[in-house]
């Protein structure tokens, strides 16, 4: 697989940005983006998914909105943007976020710990970003990944290998512990239906990135 040059710095610890999940922290310990490292890591992430303006993409779990806002600017007016998160408090801070921008193409969605709660077929794109180690039903989580992408749609999976420490409460002891090892999220994007098109293993303080593509599945043969 060829491995993109990106280089992406934020830290480690820094909040859970996607959703469909639930925060093993409190809120209190999830802080914003800070300024540069949105203004660093948003048109990495936007030459990664391809984003073009006018697309429609997805960010699961969007924390207080900053890449989420960020990325409604990439797709321009004419694009949308949907950002999911649990919490009814992070919900209203990406409200706020993307008020503040003067964003109208921001449309935020209640997920759920197992649904996406996205339209089908409704995202060009979608990423997630320290997130999927904290799913407690992957299975069911990649699968409304799968529905909510458009065909030849991409996924973008950014994450840790775990070093250690207790996983989330309810995540699947295959994580080996907190974290998730890049082979698990391949195998299970795989099971879902999404192809893997990139691995890059170094993606900057300790992360990856997992590009996966929804490529249309052909139709049974008419008799």
């Amino acid at each position: 697989m060829s491995l993109l040059p990106l280089r992406l710095r934020r830290p480690v610890a820094a909040a859970v940005l996607l959703a469909g999940l639930a925060a093993s922290a409190p809120l209190a310990a999830q802080p914003p983006l800070s300024p540069s490292a949105v203004a660093r890591e948003a048109p990495q992430l936007a030459d990664l998914l391809a984003l073009q303006p006018g697309m429609t993409i997805a960010e699961i779990g969007a924390g207080h909105g900053e890449m989420s806002v960020a990325l409604a600017k990439q797709v321009g007016p004419k694009g949308l943007v949907y950002a999911t998160e649990l919490d009814p408090g992070r919900l209203a801070d990406i409200r706020r976020a993307a008020a503040r921008a003067k964003l109208d193409n921001v449309k935020v969605v209640q997920g759920a710990t197992d649904s996406t709660r996205l339209p089908d077929a409704c995202c060009q794109a979608i990423f997630m970003r320290e997130v999927y180690h904290h799913f407690t039903d992957p299975a069911a989580m990649d699968a409304s990944l799968y529905k909510a992408l458009q065909p030849n749609g991409l996924l973008a999976v950014i994450d840790f290998a775990p070093s250690g420490g207790t996983p989330p409460p309810g995540v699947p002891a295959s994580r080996g512990g907190h974290g998730v090892p890049m082979d698990v999220v391949i195998r299970e994007m795989h099971d879902a239906g999404l192809q893997l098109a990139r691995e890059i293993p170094d993606w900057g303080d300790g992360l990856y990135a997992i590009l996966f593509q929804k490529i249309p599945r052909p139709r049974p043969a008419s008799r």
